[in-house]
């Protein structure tokens, strides 16, 4: 008798567990203006790939952009999706994401950059019940030309309040955003960017005494990759040392050109699904970026243990400490120095290399960004009900 009880009242709590799950299933619409290679979409593939079921996925994309655009179209994961332009604006677009959110009883729509977040500011102004989350990936970006950059300031200045919480992956990232106007203290979470352990499996280790320095990057204004490329002529001469470039971008073709008219030590690898193993296979990470939201390939330096050498901007200053786990630097010259001391000092390197992978598990873990985007949703849904 007694366990017939304890039976029904199991069937009881699981029915109301069960009930309760389905009352807090989340819907949540994704809008990006980019479906290519970049950090943005990067960081949505890991929270559509890593999200629990509470989360029920919905996309707004352009849908040709390689590679995840192509991803997104085969991923079961993502119930419904709606078609927007890359990187341009459209009241016909608009119009349809308006229409779909309302379709689907979309409760939650999480923008992410520049151009998703004209979307999602002008469909608070046209649902107000949505709830809009908005994630920078760069707050202050000179992507465009002056006017264009003046009036996105502007629109994000006077359309602030459209957001219910503002996600930073920077507390740099932050200062500048408010800054600027375009968010608050109190409604504005800083989440780092998390990517995944690499297989440690694959690592070789290089049998001579070169000292091989790698960059991770696009290669267009923002990377400034002109920069590593006059950084890298210094040490044209010294057999002991090469530069591997792997990416691809605006920049690249010409780069490539000079490097071989001039006989600079780059190897141009190009674009590579598998980065991970030419980070294993260096001994220091260079970047050059003239801004950053915060960069996922400095972060993928730290986990593959490298010391660093980058500029002190934004985002990279957050990932490499300054004489903790790298060298900070403002001019080619320091950039040269930097380059030097630790190529000459194998002991520093170990020390900077150990202390990179202790910022990686302390701060950069996939799961922990993962958790802390979940913790806002769930709160943003505690507070409606």
């Amino acid at each position: 008798m007694l366990g017939a009880i304890h039976t029904l009242q199991r069937g009881v709590i699981d029915e109301e567990k069960l009930i309760h799950a389905m009352i807090h299933k989340m819907k949540v619409l994704f809008i990006t203006a980019r479906s290519d290679f970049g950090g943005g979409p990067r960081h949505i593939e890991q929270l559509i790939k890593n999200m629990p079921k509470e989360v029920e996925i919905y996309m707004a994309y352009p849908k040709d952009g390689d590679p995840y655009g192509k991803m997104w179209a085969k991923n079961s994961r993502i119930k419904g999706y709606c078609e927007i332009p890359y990187r341009k604006f459209s009241l016909s677009a608009l119009w349809h994401l308006r229409m779909f959110i309302k379709k689907n009883n979309i409760t939650k729509v999480h923008s992410h950059g520049q151009g998703a977040g004209i979307y999602s500011k002008l469909i608070k102004l046209l649902s107000p019940s949505v709830c809009v989350i908005h994630t920078f990936h760069g707050a202050a970006s000179i992507n465009g030309s002056p006017l264009k950059n003046t009036i996105y300031r502007i629109f994000n200045h006077g359309l602030n309040k459209t957001v219910t919480r503002y996600i930073c992956v920077s507390e740099g990232e932050k200062r500048s955003a408010i800054t600027l106007g375009y968010c608050s203290a109190n409604n504005t979470n800083v989440i780092y960017n998390g990517v995944e352990e690499s297989d440690k499996a694959t690592k070789e280790i290089a049998k001579d005494t070169t000292i091989r320095i790698v960059s991770l990057s696009r290669f267009d204004y923002a990377k400034h990759m002109d920069l590593a490329y006059e950084i890298a002529f210094s040490f044209k001469n010294d057999t002991n040392i090469q530069f591997i470039w792997v990416g691809d971008g605006e920049d690249m073709s010409r780069l490539k050109r000079k490097s071989e008219q001039e006989g600079c030590n780059i190897v141009f690898i190009g674009f590579s699904n598998a980065p991970a193993k030419y980070l294993q296979t260096s001994d220091i990470y260079l970047s050059t970026s003239r801004f950053e939201g915060l960069p996922y390939a400095l972060i993928e330096a730290c986990e593959a243990s490298l010391p660093i050498v980058a500029t002190d901007v934004i985002g990279n200053n957050e990932v490499c400490i300054d004489n903790e786990n790298g060298i900070l630097f403002s001019t080619k010259e320091d950039g040269i120095a930097a380059i030097q001391t630790l190529m000459n000092d194998e002991l520093l390197r170990l020390k900077y290399a150990k202390q990179s992978r202790r910022r990686f598990e302390e701060y950069f873990t996939i799961t922990q960004m993962v958790q802390t985007t979940l913790n806002v949703y769930r709160e943003l849904n505690d507070k409606k009900e």
